[in-house]
């Protein structure tokens, strides 16, 4: 399998990073593997799925379309099997009284440190049979997955719920039913990751993959994971099994009813949350013409509906909604609590969408009072606080669920997980912004930025192992964010020489939050300034912003400072009116995951006569936070350009490096990698750079018919200067909350500090950059104030923004140099 694993890494990696089409090959390699998984044992298959989503999320979201055709080939075959729906059980003999007494009988008899499902053993339960007692845990687990875990007791809790599925498994292992048992399993995995505990369902999804194979059903493990993968808004894993779960089904031949629905039900989500929408009305139309569904789950099926009108028409989800509660309204109030709490939340995100139109819902209005009527005051206020807009309590929703994102042992799941808190943070943005609440921006702040920036790895366990969890370990990250606000006044007041501010989007808005001379100044929206026209500018003008030290000749009167003052011009007048206030201090820029897209050194006020100012971007607060002072020692330096490749480009570049460093003692390389006889602080490296059509960066070109698969040849070190083009060019990933850049890459794997251009690089800007750069960090100075140095230089030289802006600084700003 392995072997399996490395060739599909290789052709992923042909296929995107060389431009040669793999695309057959791809698909062919892809269902393969997913095939050879369904065939492992249970502990070989663990350890293959987990390298073949580390793959995959490496890949990033390009990887979905071959998934989703996977799934989509297979769905087809499941679409054609038999539907078996199990004959109506007689009505159970057991009492309640009888029932609980039984239950508290199974549950005293597991051992006390630990509930396992897996291991869970059913005493003798006679005189009752599996039939007496199937309906009561039924209806027990349905109850427990509409109801929010007690915090307070959330061990217990669990426990309880573990004990009934246990019960369930044991009941239904030889039969049909069993099916009745995941699909509970699932709805309380979804319930955690409702209440925020997603670390805590992944861990339980694993113990359902386990079972379920234990079983001999996997398809049933498989489906857990897609739901839950699903809730919280993970593409990538979400396709990956899906296409595990319907590979395992091509050789059945019938498929129970109720589980073909709970399938279409995930899969319409699954294209409903990414984007996929006809897919989704595809899946949506294939439910509807199920004959077996009760009233119950098709008002499920309508409201999930209502969900994807939300997204596409919100203006016909208010009205189908409205008209839907009218024809069915009885209907609704009879399934109480489990028609209460998802019509709340349509409710509350319709009452967000149109505050003035949803009170002349009159169908909808009186529903709202029924459900304030029937659900704990608690429950529905939570909800509230979570989607609409100036609620007391968001902040401290938003705040307990930063605390559980703590709990979260891998990467790719925490940058999803923050996914899940966008509309709550905006909320909370849009009422902070209101009330001048400083933690409240600062905290929505924190959610709108990269995830993984702020990612605290948990305790790494080994893979083998099932995880157990106790109170200490559910309460382990309790109050942490709470003491953000404290921890940032900390750091911000330990360095009064420095301003700080924050920029994002509040919807369309431009929001900032700017703190000097230690004291938060001023926060609010920028004005004249909105979203819809930096996207426009970084969409039209930004790929266009190259510098040529030749410009065409435009006659005899036109000299080529004239044309560059002109196009000077044009740029300013093309950009958005940012106009970061003048200071004479170093200014830390703080961006949202959109806002980063747009170049910080473009912050300031463009005039001929204004002042220059010192820039960088951390990339994140919470990297921030762990940036310290250190020295650079630039005595000596390393430089890497690929002269072996004899590209005529790298090789103008790299002459006139050289010319403007005959006093510096440098170590050279010149191969096709970067391996240098000597580490140094500063490694500058000289070599072409790519930008995709639509953003990002495409990577790193030794000559024009070579690409690097990979940033890692780059190594690691202090401070990394790229004289490559759009190396420093910044593009927000799809689905997840961060950002993809180059700079962010050499950041993540060791450098303190990386100074790389926005956009196309002329090869006259290197030589009299670094040449600044390094006479400052000699004499002691500050990376940020070396770097606004250096680009001085160049505005001296050739007084063009693309020219004197393009390098732009990210990572540490508290480095400074030792003085030679």
């Amino acid at each position: 399998m392995r072997i399996s694993l490395l060739d599909l890494k290789n052709l992923f990696d042909t296929h995107f990073e060389t431009g040669i089409n793999q695309e057959e090959e791809l698909l062919t390699l892809l269902t393969s593997t997913i095939a050879q998984l369904n065939a492992m044992e249970i502990e070989t298959f663990r350890s293959a799925h987990a390298q073949l989503s580390q793959i995959l999320h490496e890949q990033g979201t390009r990887c979905l379309p071959f998934l989703i055709s996977i799934f989509e080939e297979n769905f087809k075959l499941v679409h054609r099997l038999i539907l078996d729906t199990p004959a109506t059980e007689q009505d159970s003999t057991l009492g309640q009284d009888d029932f609980l007494n039984l239950y508290k009988h199974c549950l005293a008899l597991q051992p006390k440190h630990e509930m396992r499902i897996l291991s869970f053993q059913l005493p003798d339960i006679k005189p009752w049979s599996a039939k007496d007692v199937r309906p009561w845990i039924k209806e027990f687990l349905n109850d427990a997955a509409l109801v929010p875990l007690d915090e307070k007791n959330l061990r217990g809790d669990i426990s309880a719920i573990a004990a009934a599925l246990g019960i369930s498994r044991s009941l239904n292992r030889e039969t049909i039913f069993i099916y009745e048992t995941y699909c509970q399993f699932g709805a309380f995995l979804e319930r955690l990751s409702l209440d925020g505990y997603h670390q805590l369902a992944r861990d339980n999804a694993e113990e359902a993959m386990v079972c379920a194979h234990t079983d001999g059903c996997q398809e049933y493990g498989h489906y857990c994971r897609f739901s839950l993968a699903t809730m919280q808004k993970n593409p990538i894993d979400a396709a990956l099994h899906a296409c595990l779960l319907v590979s395992s089904l091509k050789a059945k031949t019938s498929i129970p009813t109720y589980f073909y629905y709970r399938l279409l039900s995930a899969a319409f989500s699954f294209y409903r949350d990414f984007g996929f929408i006809d897919l989704a009305v595809h899946i949506y139309d294939k439910i509807n013409s199920l004959e077996d569904l009760n009233d119950y789950d098709r008002q499920k099926t309508a409201m999930a509906y209502f969900n994807l009108l939300l997204i596409s028409n919100p203006l016909n989800a208010l009205k189908a909604a409205n008209v839907y509660a009218t024809e069915h309204l009885e209907k609704i109030k009879a399934y109480r609590e489990a028609s209460a709490v998802p019509w709340l939340a349509l409710i509350c995100n319709l009452k967000a969408f149109f505050p003035d139109r949803f009170s002349n819902q009159t169908t909808l209005v009186e529903l709202e009072k029924h459900i304030d009527n029937i659900l704990p005051i608690e429950q529905a206020e939570s909800l509230r606080d979570r989607i609409l807009p100036m609620r007391p309590n968001a902040k401290k929703y938003v705040i307990d669920l930063l605390d559980k994102l703590h709990q979260t042992r891998n990467k790719a799941d925490h940058i999803f997980e923050v996914n899940l808190l966008q509309a709550t943070a905006s909320r909370l943005l849009e009422t902070s912004l209101n009330n001048g609440d400083i933690e409240g921006i600062l905290l929505s702040h924190q959610v709108k930025s990269d995830g993984g920036l702020a990612f605290e790895l948990s305790e790494k366990l080994p893979r083998h192992t099932l995880l157990r969890h106790d109170d200490t370990s559910l309460s382990l990250a309790k109050g942490k964010s709470s003491q953000y606000i404290g921890k940032v006044e900390q750091l911000l007041a330990q360095h009064p020489t420095i301003r700080y501010l924050w920029l994002g989007f509040e919807g369309d808005r431009v929001y900032y939050l700017l703190y000097d001379n230690g004291h938060f100044i001023s926060n609010g929206y920028i004005p004249g300034c909105s979203k819809t026209q930096i996207n426009a500018w970084l969409k039209n003008d930004l790929p266009n912003l190259a510098f040529n030290d030749s410009p065409p000749n435009q006659g005899p009167f036109m000299t080529r400072e004239d044309i560059w003052r002109d196009e000077s011009e044009k740029i300013r007048k093309q950009l958005p009116k940012l106009s970061l206030p003048n200071s004479d201090k170093k200014t830390l820029v703080l961006c949202d995951i959109d806002m980063a897209c747009f170049p910080h050194n473009l912050l300031v006020e463009l005039t001929d006569d204004s002042p220059s100012q010192a820039l960088c971007n951390p990339l994140s607060l919470d990297h921030l936070l762990n940036c310290t002072p250190s020295k650079i020692d630039a005595s000596k330096i390393s430089v890497w350009a690929p002269l072996t490749e004899n590209d005529n480009a790298i090789h103008l570049a790299h002459s006139r490096l050289m010319d403007h460093l005959d006093d510096c003692d440098v170590t050279y390389a010149d191969g096709l990698l970067p391996t240098f006889e000597h580490q140094t602080d500063i490694k500058v490296f000289i070599c072409h750079g790519g930008r995709a059509e639509s953003g990002g960066f495409t990577g790193l070109y030794p000559s024009n018919n070579k690409k690097y698969t990979s940033t890692d040849i780059l190594g690691s070190g202090k401070v990394a200067i790229l004289f490559v083009c759009h190396g420093g060019h910044v593009n927000t990933d799809l689905y997840a909350r961060s950002f993809q850049t180059l700079a962010k890459t050499l950041l993540m794997s060791g450098y303190e500090a990386v100074i790389a251009p926005a956009w196309s690089l002329n090869v006259v800007i290197p030589g009299p950059w670094i040449e600044v750069f390094l006479e400052k960090i000699r004499s002691g100075e500050n990376i940020v104030d070396a770097t606004l140095h250096a680009n001085h230089r160049i505005k001296d030289l050739f007084p063009l923004e693309s020219a004197w802006a393009a390098l732009h600084l990210f990572g540490n700003p508290h480095l400074s140099g030792h003085e030679v």
